[in-house]
């Protein structure tokens, strides 16, 4: 696992930051002051105009020494930056040098607290992260990209991977797109993603032709079912009064409200309630996948009547 570190914890000022080894300003550290007196002598002599030096031959200033370095070594001594540009910076550092440059006490204080600090916060913060790795390295595929679709993707060692209901479709679609791979919804939820357009239609329409075969498979176990049910029932019923619990059988209905749904499974149902023959109507209770409730049926010998 790469050696990573947390966020920089943040000074009081001028937006300087810390890390374990101390304080930092747009990411320069405070430079010793050998350094810096060898900055501001190098200045003077190689950009100073003589008549001796062409201005072809004169030396570059160097490139680390940017106007970022130079105000950088103005905080993290201390100084206030009451001049713009890097010659007001060379100024103030300049006059400093002369008085004798160092480090104010109070910072100095305030440095070695938060390094103790940010060592700590390191330490915790990589037990947690090596934490988290191990948990993603366990996971299953749905999980990783639910976890982080961008890594997940860009770690594939495949060419093709199936996921099967993630989460987070909307991140996977997103970074499948921006990384060039090809993808392919089946069903509601099961996305074939891969690096090239045919293996993953190819595979698509194979799983397609699985769930068909894994359907047609469900419903004749359920009408296998059914039947034996009705077979008992004939033997076992009186052959007249129809109270009772009849199973229904109703394939559009399946195909509508039942495949693919939370009501995959149970029973069609209407349970007849007890009733006399003289009564003009029967009441059955439905309970059809999602919908529940009772009807009023008229009874066959109220039906003869009225004929």
């Amino acid at each position: 696992m790469k050696v990573q570190h947390p966020p920089l914890l943040k000074y009081k000022k001028h937006g300087i930051e810390c890390d374990g080894e101390g304080l930092l300003y747009a990411s320069h550290r405070r430079a010793d002051l050998a350094t810096i007196a060898k900055a501001l002598a190098y200045t003077v002599t190689t950009n100073s105009p003589s008549s001796r030096i062409s201005k072809k031959d004169r030396l570059p200033e160097p490139p680390q020494y940017n106007k970022s370095w130079w105000r950088a070594q103005v905080y993290l001594y201390g100084l206030q930056q009451t001049t713009k540009g890097i010659s007001g910076s060379k100024a103030i550092l300049t006059a400093a040098m002369e008085k004798g440059l160092e480090v104010p006490a109070e910072m100095n204080e305030e440095e070695e607290k938060l390094m103790k600090q940010y060592q700590l916060f390191d330490v915790e913060w990589n037990k947690e992260r090596a934490r988290r790795e191990a948990k993603y390295i366990a996971a299953t595929n749905e999980e990783k990209a639910d976890t982080d679709a961008e890594r997940f993707l860009r770690e594939l060692t495949v060419d093709l991977i199936v996921l099967r209901e993630p989460q987070s479709t909307f991140s996977i679609t997103s970074w499948v797109k921006k990384l060039g791979l090809f993808q392919s919804c089946v069903e509601k939820n099961i996305w074939v993603i891969g690096k090239d357009k045919t293996v993953v239609s190819n595979e698509a329409n194979r799983i397609k032709l699985e769930i068909a075969d894994n359907k047609a498979s469900i419903q004749k176990a359920r009408l296998e079912s059914f039947e034996q049910q009705r077979l008992e029932l004939i033997e076992t019923g009186d052959g007249g009064n129809v109270s009772g619990k009849w199973l229904l059988h109703m394939p559009d209905l399946d195909k509508q409200y039942r495949d693919g749904t939370r009501f995959e499974d149970g029973e069609c149902s209407m349970d007849i309630a007890v009733y006399q023959e003289d009564h003009g109507h029967v009441w059955g209770k439905l309970d059809i996948v999602a919908f529940k409730g009772w009807t009023k049926i008229q009874s066959i010998l109220a039906a003869i009547q009225n004929r």
